[in-house]
């Protein structure tokens, strides 16, 4: 997979890859994506 992290960074793509909820956000500062479980 190439791109930039906004694109690549989805909820569903890291729930399949990690097998468990997850959930993505925007950074405060800049946007950049942030990615966490529940």
């Amino acid at each position: 997979m190439a791109g930039p992290p906004a694109e690549l960074l989805r909820q569903d793509a890291l729930e399949q890859i990690y097998g468990i909820p997850m959930g993505v956000i925007p950074h405060p500062h800049g946007g950049a994506p942030l990615t966490f479980a529940h």
